[in-house]
């Protein structure tokens, strides 16, 4: 179901089974927007970066809690940053 992204947390599976001693922290940065990430990835791409289809973004969007809930054991401590158009909290 979500084998295009998996190969991010098996990365970190891997750092993780070569250096148990190692603690993974995540920073994971989110928004309840998601035209806020469509029009930044346009902002982006219109400076100069890589072009990311709006469906790509709608099907990352989604996936982002699943994949986490599935993975989430990797991580020695999480911190969620809320992100709007304005702020981060």
């Amino acid at each position: 179901m979500y084998d295009e992204y998996l190969p991010h947390y098996d990365y970190l599976k891997s750092i993780a089974s070569v250096v148990a001693n190692k603690k993974i922290h995540l920073l994971m940065f989110l928004t309840n927007s998601l035209k806020l990430c469509i029009d930044r990835a346009a902002k982006r791409h219109a400076s100069g970066g890589h072009e990311v289809k709006p469906e790509i973004i709608v099907e990352m969007y989604q996936n982002t809690f699943p994949l986490f809930g599935q993975n989430k054991n990797l991580f020695h401590s999480v911190r969620m940053m809320n992100v709007t158009n304005k702020s981060v909290r």
